[in-house]
Formats: structure tokens, C-alpha cells, sequence
């Protein structure tokens, strides 16, 4: 017998139902089909990587910096991506035919 297997956005789904409360684990049981232990498990799981969520974010908001000032440096010819390297990202050679 082949094993269920859901989608990443269904178990957020289930968890998210599960952290509000608002519905007994019964309910959740019957609304979406999964035993109450995996609700559970999800519920922590969702609990436990909360925090990461924001710590991803910081990374995240970083990276699109850095990305925004190798624009501007590109921009004004100086083609280097700060904080990576310091070599241009591109060469411009002039050609005359």
C-alpha cells in the first residue's frame, strides 16, 4: 500500500488551522482527512521553524542589498559586486570596425 503524501502548502494549511485553535482536533480530523497525530506533528514542526522564518528574512533582505549595490555599481561603470569579489562582473571593450 502506497503511502500518502502531501504538499507543503497543505501541511501549513492543517498547521496553521491547528495553531489558531479555533477548531478541535476532532474537527481538523474530519475537515482534512490526516490523523491526529500528524496534525500534531505538523503543529510543532510549523512551531519549532517559526523563528527561522525571520532569521531568512534578514538573509534575505541582505542579499537583495548587495544585489541592489552591484546595480548601482554596474550602473556607474565600476562593474564590481561589493562584497563578493572585486572583480568587474563584465568587461567593456570598445571595437572599431
Amino acid at each position: 500500500m502506497k503511502r500518502k503524501q502531501y504538499s507543503a502548502s497543505f501541511k501549513a494549511k492543517v498547521a496553521l488551522e491547528a495553531i489558531r485553535g479555533l477548531k478541535t482536533t476532532n474537527e481538523l480530523v474530519a475537515e482534512f482527512g490526516v490523523h491526529t497525530t500528524q496534525i500534531g506533528a505538523w503543529k510543532k514542526q510549523a512551531l519549532e521553524s517559526l523563528p527561522e522564518v525571520f532569521t531568512a528574512n534578514r538573509d534575505i533582505n541582505a542579499a537583495i542589498n548587495i544585489a541592489t549595490e552591484a546595480g548601482r555599481n554596474v550602473a556607474r561603470g565600476d562593474g564590481v559586486i561589493p562584497g563578493i569579489c572585486r572583480v568587474p562582473v563584465c568587461e567593456t571593450k570598445s571595437s572599431t570596425l
